[in-house]
């Protein structure tokens, strides 16, 4: 009777350390998941911040006295370009880290 007794509560434990080994698989593969979204969400608001600061610091260091007359000033159209591209970017990056 001890025998069988011994043989149950062996197998009994041998399935709960794998049940547990299991798990800790699963929640580790989650928590890899986490972290790899926080690291696209942090990424793209840095790249949002440093779009940001370069677009205003460029247009803050116009030395021209007044602007030539006609169309738009190219460097207006092309810091705005640079932002959109940059927003852009991080957009697909935060849709990228939260949807995987």
């Amino acid at each position: 009777f001890l025998s069988i007794y011994e043989q149950i509560s062996q197998s009994i434990l041998h399935n709960n350390r794998s049940l547990i080994h299991q798990t800790s698989a699963k929640t580790q593969r989650f928590l890899t998941k986490m972290m790899m979204k926080k690291m696209f969400v942090q990424i793209a608001v840095i790249c949002v911040l440093a779009t940001i600061a370069a677009v205003s610091a460029h247009e803050g260091h116009s030395h021209s006295p007044a602007p030539a007359p006609g169309p738009a000033s190219s460097s207006a159209v092309v810091s705005a370009t640079n932002m959109f591209t940059g927003l852009a970017f991080a957009a697909v990056a935060l849709v990228l880290g939260l949807n995987h």
